[in-house]
């Protein structure tokens, strides 16, 4: 008998090993995929409350505020210094106001002497101080007795006399032109039969003048300087153009009898001061919040103007501060003695 081979013909043996091929990789995904056995955590079975505190997120770096806020003015006190350099007597009789003129008028001031001098006056530059002898025109409807002189945010040179009355002036470039007969400047006080028109230290007193060169919405566009009363009273320009003391808006400085003027300086923070007479020794006074006068503060400075009666004191655009003395008479020229403010 002939026996079968047991040799599979060469199809069946390629379906059966196709079939064993795909059981195999099937297999072998299996125990691929099959999971990692895992430990039981180190710390199963513990109390939380036993377990370390979990490390805290790092906060971000804090953002650095920054200080918006403008840096504080200077003080007087801490920017004024004796000048360098030294300022000749001026060739006035009884100096009594003083101002620095307008941009055009290149960098000069004005000095004015008072009563029985009939506007007698000297320009004077700064820096080199070469002297121009001039006269302001006056009119008749007050009298001569000038005893401040400030210049207005308009170009105008204003004159206040002691009896309160105001002229006013024009730089023509030359000279000086009158804009005018004079007009009072409480109409509501003056005059008055204890201190007319043409009246001598009466009334308040008035003995300076100084207005901000640039007012904003304060009440107040400047200051005279009552003397009798120790006050600085607020005045404003009204709608048309007049100057006018508004009564209710004053700052008290030093003693009745003491103040002889004040000064704005011309550029910003365009600080302020009063001066004192011999009676005061020759004091002066920084004011500082004057946009508020009720709230205002007055300093008296550590230093003192010109010793031969202080009469008049102006702030010039190069930074320094004038103080000029009336020396009524017994000398024929003003004594000066100036400070530095400028801010370092």
């Amino acid at each position: 008998m002939r026996l079968r081979s047991r040799h599979l013909s060469w199809p069946r043996a390629l379906t059966v090993g196709l079939a064993l091929a795909a059981g195999s990789a099937g297999a072998c995904r299996e125990a691929d995929e099959a999971p990692a056995p895992t430990e039981a955590p180190k710390d199963a079975g513990l109390d939380p409350a036993d377990l370390p505190d979990e490390p805290d997120e790092p906060e971000p770096d804090a953002v650095p505020e920054v200080d918006t806020a403008p840096p504080p003015v200077p003080t007087l006190a801490e920017t004024c210094r004796p000048a360098d350099q030294v300022v000749p007597p001026f060739p006035v009789p009884e100096a009594s106001g003083a101002t620095i003129l307008p941009v055009e008028a290149g960098g000069r001031i004005l000095v004015v002497g008072d009563s029985g001098n009939y506007g007698k006056a000297v320009m004077v530059q700064e820096g080199t101080w070469t002297v121009t002898s001039l006269v302001l025109p006056l009119d008749e409807d007050a009298s001569d007795d000038l005893e401040g002189l400030s210049l207005a945010p308009d170009g105008r040179i204003l004159g206040l006399t002691s009896s309160g009355w105001l002229r006013a002036w024009q730089w023509s470039g030359e000279g000086f032109t009158s804009l005018g007969p004079a007009t009072v400047i409480a109409p509501d006080q003056l005059p008055n039969d204890k201190c007319p028109p043409k009246g001598v230290n009466c009334g308040p007193n008035y003995e300076g003048l100084c207005l901000h060169p640039a007012p904003g919405d304060a009440p107040c566009d400047g200051f005279a300087v009552a003397k009798a009363e120790g006050l600085l009273h607020c005045v404003a320009f009204d709608d048309e153009g007049r100057l006018r003391v508004l009564p209710l808006e004053t700052i008290s400085v030093g003693q009745p009898d003491w103040l002889s003027g004040c000064s704005f300086e011309p550029q910003p923070p365009h600080r302020m001061v009063v001066a004192g007479n011999l009676y005061s020794d020759a004091k002066l006074w920084e004011v500082r919040g004057y946009d508020s006068p009720a709230s205002a503060t007055v300093s008296e400075l550590p230093f003192h103007g010109e010793q031969f009666n202080q009469e008049a004191v102006v702030f010039t655009r190069g930074g320094l501060l004038l103080s000029i003395g009336d020396t009524q008479g017994l000398l024929p020229d003003a004594l000066v003695t100036a400070f530095d403010c400028s801010v370092p």
